[in-house]
């Protein structure tokens, strides 16, 4: 199997991933009182974000480098330096944001914080990862889904 051929491979289960998790979007009409059923929404939403991160950072990124560069990347930070030159992603910061909140959710968040980073995920995050998906596929001539 060539590069590109596992790039493509390694490209549809960050494409299921992140459409599962932009599902998310129309589910999420606002964020209503703290219940403890919202919490398992809520929950659940983290749960979806931080399995697109890993697939996306921890595979994707990775086979993107190795086909593109040779080489990983010692550190996350040069990896998406590495992915913003290659146009797939819009800001690192953003990215090392997305990150680090990631990293950050194995301690308990409150209810206002866990209700917050739903709402950064839903919105910017969700979007960010959607624009990988169209990029990828401009960059690597993935076609639509279903065809």
């Amino acid at each position: 199997m060539d590069m590109n051929e596992l790039i493509v491979k390694n490209f549809k289960k960050v494409e299921m991933s992140i459409i599962s998790l932009a599902e998310e979007k129309g589910r999420f009409k606002g964020f209503p009182e703290k219940t403890e059923q919202n919490l398992v929404y809520y929950d659940a939403l983290v749960m979806k974000f931080e399995l697109v991160l890993e697939i996306v950072c921890n595979i994707f990124f990775r086979v993107v480098e190795m086909a593109e560069f040779g080489v990983l990347s010692p550190e996350i930070n040069d990896c998406i330096a590495k992915m913003k030159q290659l146009s797939l992603i819009s800001s690192e910061e953003l990215w090392y944001g997305m990150i680090m909140k990631r990293s950050n959710l194995s301690s308990t968040l409150e209810n206002k914080a866990r209700a917050s980073l739903c709402n950064e995920i839903l919105t910017v995050y969700t979007d960010e990862l959607e624009m990988l998906c169209v990029c990828a596929k401009q960059r690597y001539g993935i076609p639509a889904q279903g065809q």
